[in-house]
């Protein structure tokens, strides 16, 4: 993450994908301070190729306000369209995705920085993706982000979908 905020926090980026291994953040080298640095990012993509969403919350955590209402500390206040495609160990994994991207929703909502569009395609990286209800689980994301996203895009299922426009079966 610091490498990539020193070859690009000078410059205005206004729209970044993470198509490769999600890195873990080091102490002092955090999502909240590399966000910090892309003031004008519209657009954020996850797409962990050789990785998984897996333990990630923290990617969330960092573009949600620390306190309600707290606009002027939200990282990325531009920030409209998030794209989260990847990989979970298993359907607790899935929902605990589903748990961060609806606090981020949430807080970012209250603090007057909302996403416009929500687009997630979560699939499990082994097993059988249909047993766990792709349609139960696309509602209850609906039914948890209702009113807090303007648009919401949810897949739940295999990576191959070829529904998903925007990752075209990641």
């Amino acid at each position: 993450l610091k490498a990539l905020v020193e070859v690009l926090g000078w410059t205005s980026v206004h729209a970044l994908t993470f198509a490769a291994t999600l890195p873990p953040p080091a102490e002092a080298d955090t999502y909240e301070s590399a966000f910090s640095a892309f003031p004008y990012l519209e657009a954020l993509t996850l797409r962990p190729r050789a990785g998984s969403l897996t333990g990630r919350a923290d990617v969330f955590a960092a573009l949600q306000p620390p306190a309600r209402g707290a606009r002027d500390l939200v990282c990325c206040p531009r920030l409209r369209v998030l794209r989260v495609h990847g990989a979970c160990t298993n359907s607790d994994d899935a929902s605990e995705v589903l748990r961060a991207l609806e606090t981020c929703a949430h807080g970012r909502m209250e603090a007057g920085a909302p996403i416009a569009l929500l687009d997630v395609h979560v699939w499990l990286a082994r097993g059988d993706c249909e047993a766990l209800g792709e349609e139960e689980w696309a509602s209850e994301a609906a039914a948890r982000l209702e009113g807090c996203v303007g648009e919401l895009r949810c897949l739940f299922g295999s990576s191959r979908a070829p529904r998903c426009a925007t990752c075209a079966g990641c």
